[in-house]
């Protein structure tokens, strides 16, 4: 039986492309950078790139943080400077997925909630704060304060324990075949994909599959 439900929020609850876009040109601005659409195109290709990469375990996300930035400006900016001031600006800009705080609002009903992210506490913390959801959650768990990342078994493990409920009673629900749902099968906990883009074309081991948010209500 489910009794508690684990949740990604960058493109599961929270819609992370409008965010970074207008924060990037914020950071930009601030950063007295000429900022051009050419520009946030190159910056999401390497940005994806350097994820993918991390999502292996062949890079840290200390080296994804800074690295993302250098590959574009060189030594012409302070990257880390630069990178503090992009998320900081990611914190402020918030867009909700369709249907997620109804969703979120109407599941805290019947099960324990948790946010399982593959980022820092403080910024989906204040991300959550600002979207109206963070009181529907009994904790968030981030690899940045965990010291381990999604897909990796540690980082499940951690969660697992910490909630208090055994595996077999938890459901992972996100977006990423690899990260969230192959990392939590492995870890032997439920899983839902989130395939909202519906454009994954490789078979999903997941329990189950939606790809709208409202679609958990009456599935779980």
């Amino acid at each position: 039986m489910i009794k508690a439900l684990f949740f990604d929020v960058d493109d599961t609850l929270l819609a992370f492309e409008p965010s970074a876009h207008q924060a990037y040109k914020l950071s930009c601005n601030a950063f007295k950078i000429n900022y051009n659409e050419d520009l946030y195109q190159k910056y999401t290709l390497i940005n994806h790139q350097l994820w993918h990469l991390h999502d292996l375990g062949k890079i840290s996300r200390p080296e994804l943080m800074l690295k993302r930035h250098t590959l574009i400006f060189g030594d012409k900016i302070d990257a880390k400077a630069f990178n503090d001031y992009f998320l900081n600006q990611i914190s402020q800009q918030v867009f909700l997925m369709e249907d997620a705080k109804e969703v979120i609002s109407t599941l805290s009903n019947k099960y324990k909630l948790f946010i399982a992210s593959n980022s820092e506490y403080s910024l989906q913390n204040k991300r959550l704060k600002k979207a109206g959801l963070a009181q529907y959650f009994n904790d968030i768990y981030c690899s940045k304060e965990i010291g381990h990342a999604k897909p990796e078994k540690a980082f499940f493990d951690y969660c697992i324990n910490a909630s208090g409920f055994n595996a077999d009673n938890i459901m992972m629900i996100g977006d990423n075949p690899l990260c969230d749902i192959q990392g939590a099968h492995e870890a032997k906990l439920k899983t839902c994909y989130f395939n909202w883009k519906n454009q994954t074309k490789q078979q999903v081991n997941c329990d189950l599959e939606i790809t709208k948010l409202n679609q958990l209500l009456g599935s779980l």
